[in-house]
């Protein structure tokens, strides 16, 4: 349901992350907000301020902040590739904000 089946793939020999998250919009709480523990070493946020029903919303429009000890970086979309996809996989990551799209 967090983050949808199949989340690493491999394409055109580049490892790739996919959040597809189906969570219905009550599971977002009075913050508009939804986390769980990815991999036992990153703490994945979904923000949903509109509390939809994440399946309603066009992920492409999502903007994720991928947290890690040398800094943040920030990715449009609900997809992170190669080197990025390789250090939440170890564990370089420590937590990813997915905010996504307003309207669906």
């Amino acid at each position: 349901m967090f983050i949808g089946d199949n989340p690493f793939t491999v394409e055109n020999g580049e490892l790739v992350l996919t959040l597809k998250p189906a969570l219905p919009g009550w599971l977002f709480g009075g913050e508009d907000k939804a986390s769980f523990n990815f991999l036992g070493k990153c703490i994945v946020t979904y923000h949903n301020p509109g509390r939809k029903d994440t399946w309603s919303f066009n992920l492409e429009k999502t903007r994720m902040i991928l947290h890690m000890v040398e800094g943040k970086i920030e990715i449009r979309g609900n997809i992170v590739r190669g080197d990025l996809a390789l250090k939440v996989r170890s564990g370089q990551v420590k937590a990813i904000d997915a905010y996504l799209p307003s309207s669906s």
